[in-house]
């Protein structure tokens, strides 16, 4: 049986340590995909679905301003946080708003019903 010198096992400490950092890396990636409820493109989405009803004049002026105005309260309540979960979404109005604003958004492909739903549910 060899033995190992003290540089050889600093050594291999060193790459276990790496290995190890990795790997828990790869875990805590994965899942913050899991349980990510709004995503950074669920916003942007969002924010180009708005700018495209506004110029067809789906909404008011003010009516775009109210839906702006939630979009970025969202993103100040969720700013600190490097993952949206629905516990983040369920303790603070302005996600929990902006959550549902993003769900009707993705369900409802017809920019006019979609405009008259906002109109109706946050203006």
């Amino acid at each position: 049986m060899q033995q190992l010198g003290l540089l050889e096992v600093r050594s291999l400490f060193k790459e276990m340590r790496n290995e190890w950092k990795a790997e828990m890396k790869a875990e805590q990636e994965e899942r913050q995909h899991d349980t990510t409820v709004v995503s950074e493109a669920q916003v942007a989405a969002l924010q180009a679905r708005l700018e495209r009803v506004q110029q067809a004049s789906l909404l008011t002026d003010d009516e775009s301003f109210a839906v702006e105005d939630i979009i970025a309260d969202f993103v100040e309540a969720t700013a600190s946080f490097a993952v949206i979960t629905m516990e983040c979404v369920n303790s603070s109005d302005a996600a929990r708003t902006a959550h549902k604003l993003i769900a009707l958004s993705e369900k409802m492909p017809n920019d006019a019903a979609w405009s008259r739903q906002i109109r109706r549910k946050f203006c």
